[in-house]
């Protein structure tokens, strides 16, 4: 129970302080999730997981780190199994799906960027 009301507190953190630590907070859960993945076990305590990742996304170290998380439970490592089930696999594809959108909206933020700048700068 412990482990989950930490999680909760995390997840519930300001944004500023997320921006801060984002990273940080997804290391420790990657670390909890490589493993000890068999103490989460139903789909609230999944949940919590998945929470705690959504709000560390849109810190871009925190989201790659996410990436890097969702990559473990769906392909596996080294020694370690994929560990898809039916209490994780909405939240994981939800997460899936988020990340994509972020990652849609950065790439095209980026390349309004590339265009403002082409058209900055003149012409030799």
């Amino acid at each position: 129970d412990q482990l989950y009301i930490s999680l909760d507190l995390l997840r519930g953190l300001p944004p500023t302080v997320v921006n801060s630590v984002g990273e940080q907070v997804m290391t420790g859960l990657e670390e909890l999730v490589s493993t000890h993945c068999d103490i989460i076990q139903s789909q609230t305590e999944w949940n919590m997981v998945f929470a705690l990742m959504r709000s560390s996304m849109r810190q871009p170290i925190a989201a790659r780190r996410c990436l890097e998380i969702l990559s473990l439970l769906v392909v596996g490592s080294e020694g370690a199994s994929p560990r898809v089930s039916t209490d994780n696999f909405g939240g994981l594809v939800s997460l899936l799906d988020e990340h994509a959108g972020l990652a849609n909206v950065a790439i095209r933020t980026a390349g309004q960027q590339d265009r403002r700048k082409q058209a900055e700068t003149p012409i030799l």
